[in-house]
């Protein structure tokens, strides 16, 4: 079980550098308006690893596996929190770095033909 513990660190350990480092995603997160929104996701990330410390004690089998990918929804989710609108690097909007539209309607027209038959 002492190992148990380690792999739960790695989200605390992450989660302070970037509003430290950031002013910008600072007053994002800590704003009282949207600290009021944001908290669930610090709140469900401490709630799954809890859970999932307890499913390693228990030898559970699945749980484990959906505690983690939760873990990791949370995490990007955290990531685009603190990034959105400016996804890719500060100085361009997720908007500006988007394919044109015509693009965007060819690339949905044969992902409508190519889906149906990689999921059948």
């Amino acid at each position: 079980m002492g190992g148990d513990f380690s792999i739960e660190t790695g989200p605390v350990e992450a989660s302070p550098p970037p509003p430290l480092a950031y002013p910008q995603i600072a007053a994002r997160w800590f704003s009282m308006h949207n600290l009021l929104w944001f908290m669930p996701v610090p709140i469900l990330v401490l709630v799954t690893c809890y859970g999932l410390l307890r499913a390693v004690a228990r030898n559970a089998h699945y749980t484990p596996f959906l505690l983690t990918l939760a873990q990791i929804f949370l995490g990007y989710s955290g990531l685009g929190i603190s990034l959105w609108p400016n996804i890719i690097p500060p100085s361009i909007s997720i908007w500006e770095a988007a394919a044109p539209p015509q693009s965007q309607g060819f690339m949905l027209v044969g992902t409508l033909f190519i889906l149906p038959s990689s999921l059948g």
